[in-house]
């Protein structure tokens, strides 16, 4: 079985995928991790060769994982491609001699479809954030504005949505995986379980606690806090991750104006930024 993640940046992608290695999904190779910082200090259980090659693929087309305004997959060139099968294949092969495996890395979201074509039995596990608590943490970290915080979560899970549609695939609340860590833990794996996944345990409650940790969880925002940021299309999205019928196919695919318009001028001003540099 192939564990796919799928989440924004600062939505718990981390966390979910710690939690599928303690019930027995591969990771990968000692010393193939990204590491560990004040950011997570619980390690971010990325792959450096997938997170590269991700990067790779975004920087061909002048992108990077917050500058996506105009991110398109049919916008990369044969060679790209060619390049990320051949790299990506490597790294799938490796892994394939340790089913159940898992894959996270937030950038995914964006680029799923370039994997799925090479996976033979992905299923998809979508986690989610208060989309305001996401855009506070990158503002701390990345200085980045709360409006293109909110457009590029609204933008993420809106690709990560539609590239997983037609796979067997649960969704997870960051939220609730951290306020009833053990509960959610179990819903996950019996979920897991029923889309036919097979090969994993269920941890005992000393190890989930172990790992889940409330103080962990910064930039807790309140419901109400949400309309005053949020756009009509995103507190729809965001409704529907809460109801949990946002995998249910009754997701519109078409990312906001709002949040288009965000991208851009966020986008234009670090194109800006850089060249003010450049000439000084």
């Amino acid at each position: 079985m192939q564990l796919i993640v799928l989440g924004m940046h600062r939505s718990g992608t981390s966390a979910l995928a710690r939690l599928l290695n303690i019930m027995g999904a591969y990771f990968g190779p000692e010393g193939i991790s990204t590491g560990a910082n004040p950011e997570n200090p619980k390690g971010f259980w990325e792959r450096r060769d997938v997170r590269d090659l991700n990067d790779m693929v975004l920087y061909s087309v002048n992108c990077d994982w917050d500058r996506v305004a105009h991110f398109r997959l049919d916008r990369l060139s044969d060679v790209t491609i060619s390049k990320f099968r051949n790299q990506a294949s490597k790294i799938i092969l490796e892994m394939d001699a340790h089913r159940p495996w898992l894959l996270k890395e937030p950038r995914l979201c964006l680029l799923f479809p370039l994997w799925k074509e090479l996976l033979e039995v992905p299923t998809c596990i979508h986690i989610y954030r208060n989309p305001l608590e996401v855009a506070r943490s990158l503002n701390k970290r990345n200085a980045i504005p709360i409006d293109v915080g909110i457009a590029l979560w609204e933008k993420y899970n809106l690709s990560a949505i539609k590239s997983s549609e037609g796979l067997p695939r649960v969704l997870v609340s960051y939220n609730e995986l951290v306020q009833k860590p053990v509960e959610t833990v179990d819903y996950l794996y019996t979920q897991l379980k029923e889309v036919g996944v097979q090969g994993l345990r269920k941890p005992f409650e000393k190890e989930i606690s172990a790992f889940i940790s409330k103080p962990l969880y910064h930039h807790r925002e309140g419901e109400e806090d949400l309309v005053k940021y949020l756009n009509k299309s995103q507190m729809n999205l965001f409704d529907k991750f809460i109801q949990g019928d946002v995998l249910q196919n009754t997701v519109t695919y078409q990312l906001s104006s709002e949040a288009r318009i965000s991208l851009n001028q966020y986008k234009d001003n670090i194109q800006k930024d850089k060249m003010n540099q450049e000439a000084q």
